[in-house]
């Protein structure tokens, strides 16, 4: 959904709009999804612009560990606050962020597009693995069976050990 600038007001203006899969061209391929919920209210004082921002969406990923999809549930919040590009400092490497600043993020031209700046939230609001459950026991490392539906009589082994090598030492002299 694109706005123009120009048709923002003083007062907070509200727009319901949805995201297909096919709308966010930065979203890992591993996340499917059928829409996006979004509603957006904007208000702007003469170039500077506040977004407040809510979604909720059902993500389907497969599991980090047992590769078995799952759902991913986001219904998140947000605020930023947009400036033209003109008004984004030269020297960016030298601007002082504390953790009590606001997001700022810079529009270029007269219109606005708010699939960006959702799209941008979705993917900071993702979690860093996706698990299935907290008691996921993965795939067996040497034949490939999702331990969580069945058992194999493999003999389990600690691949990832970085002390594994020592025991193949011979230390008697």
């Amino acid at each position: 959904m694109r706005i123009k600038v120009d048709d923002l007001k003083i007062e907070f203006s509200r727009y319901s709009f949805e995201l297909l899969q096919s709308d966010l061209k930065r979203l890992d391929s591993k996340y499917q999804f059928e829409k996006a919920i979004c509603v957006a209210a904007l208000k702007r004082d003469k170039e500077f612009i506040i977004l407040k921002g809510e979604y909720q969406i059902t993500l389907n990923a497969p599991c980090d560990y047992c590769f078995s999809s799952t759902q991913v549930v986001l219904d998140e919040e947000f605020e930023l606050d947009l400036m033209p590009e003109k008004s984004r400092p030269e020297d960016s490497s030298d601007v002082e962020i504390s953790i009590k600043s606001r997001d700022v993020e810079y529009y270029q031209g007269f219109e606005i597009s708010l699939a960006d700046y959702f799209e941008d939230q979705i993917i900071l609001d993702l979690p860093m693995s996706v698990i299935c459950s907290e008691t996921c026991k993965g795939v067996c490392q040497q034949c490939g069976i999702n331990r969580n539906i069945s058992s194999c009589d493999c003999e389990e082994q600690n691949l990832n050990n970085p002390f594994k090598v020592l025991k193949d030492l011979n230390l008697t002299d």
